[in-house]
């Protein structure tokens, strides 16, 4: 009885960090003027903050934006690069915008007519997250040159792709970038990477 618990349990988990299943205002449709009156800090500290709801993942990158913009004044950043005109990449990018959004990040879309142009643009922007959209032929010119780039970044963002090529999947990681974000992929392992980051320099 308890193993079908635990099944059905990482099968909403599941379902929630894809977007198979919709928490309206959680992982779909955030209310971007939502306040709360509690202190943040202490409860992302808290050991009775309850890490088994379906919502928790979501919750901390919400809350650990929420506190970044306490403490700074502005609401972290994610900038979602577009390289090309393609159809596919404006889904793609439309999709991350919606994810981050969730978040209560500040988002923006930026469009690029190249990786390089994207590249000079970026390199010195403010931003917590940098997310590329792009073709398939183009993600084939993601050389280690412009990984070895990105990893100079002043603001040491979180790099993450926007469905490139599965085959492409080791070597990308290996050359730097952080995650993978597709539609009805699982967020859970991309949001512990953005709020352990907001959560290091925040806390």
């Amino acid at each position: 009885i308890q193993q079908e618990i635990n099944n059905t349990a990482e099968e909403k988990f599941r379902n929630i960090a894809s977007g198979k299943d919709v928490l309206v205002g959680t992982n779909k449709f955030a209310n971007k003027q939502e306040k709360v009156a509690f202190d943040i800090e202490a409860l992302l500290q808290s050991t009775q903050f309850d890490t088994t709801r379906v919502s928790y993942p979501f919750e901390v990158m919400r809350l650990a934006a929420m506190l970044h913009y306490q403490k700074k004044q502005a609401r972290p950043k994610a900038i979602i690069a577009v390289i090309g005109q393609d159809i596919q990449e404006h889904i793609h990018a439309a999709f991350a915008q919606e994810f981050f959004a969730c978040g209560d990040f500040k988002t923006e879309i930026i469009h690029f007519d190249s990786v390089k142009a994207a590249l000079e643009k970026l390199l010195f922007t403010d931003c917590k997250v940098l997310v590329f959209s792009s073709s398939d032929s183009d993600y084939s010119r993601f050389s280690k040159h412009f990984f070895e780039t990105l990893k100079n970044h002043k603001h040491r963002p979180v790099l993450i792709l926007a469905a490139p090529p599965e085959n492409m999947k080791e070597e990308l990681e290996e050359n730097g970038f952080d995650a993978r974000i597709f539609q009805n992929c699982n967020a859970h392992s991309i949001i512990s990477r953005i709020q352990e980051r907001l959560l290091t320099y925040e806390l």
